[in-house]
């Protein structure tokens, strides 16, 4: 891992890689969180598919990037665009998700792919994020250690079970942005 890594826009060539880190990193993340049954069931063609109609701008306008050792491994990736629920005048941008596999996580790849994201975000108009995340997720303490604070707390349908998540939120990118 003394390779170098590169933090670039994704390519619609970039859906397997992207799919491949997104599957796997739930696989390690959620242990004990989501039920094993549902882990196991991830699929990473079925992913692949999600992230080409992604990537080829039939999902709307997202902003997505990866995180590449050596020109040629997706180790992590991110995506972001427009708040999604439309309920937080106060939160126009949205981190969709945020990615590393697990060997890669400490390296300061996430705050590299933050920053990414942040930087789109701006350049399209928003000032502000929220991004979205199971408080017993370790990445809880990252966004934390960025500034973001509680915003909302609420109850969602995730593989099959009612789960909290809570919002993380950045009222000003510029002022915490590269």
């Amino acid at each position: 891992m003394n390779s170098a890594m590169c933090i670039r826009a994704a390519k619609i060539e970039d859906a397997s890689g992207i799919a491949s880190v997104h599957v796997h990193s739930w696989q390690t993340t959620y242990v004990n969180i989501f039920p094993e049954e549902y882990l196991k069931r991830l699929d990473v063609s079925m992913r692949e598919k999600w992230w080409t109609r992604v990537l080829s701008g039939g999902e709307g306008e997202h902003g997505v990037f990866v995180a590449e050792e050596n020109s040629s491994h997706i180790v992590g990736f991110a995506s972001c665009g427009k708040e999604r629920a439309l309920q937080h005048p106060d939160y126009t941008g949205e981190l969709y998700a945020i990615y590393i596999l697990q060997e890669y996580q400490r390296l300061g790849i996430g705050k590299q792919l933050w920053d990414a994201c942040a930087r789109w975000l701006i350049a399209h108009g928003h000032d502000s994020m929220l991004a979205w995340v199971h408080p017993e997720n370790t990445a809880c303490r990252f966004y934390e250690s960025l500034g973001g604070e509680i915003v909302e707390r609420k109850r969602e349908r995730i593989a099959g079970e009612m789960h909290e998540v809570i919002a993380y939120g950045w009222k000003n990118l510029r002022k915490i942005s590269l």
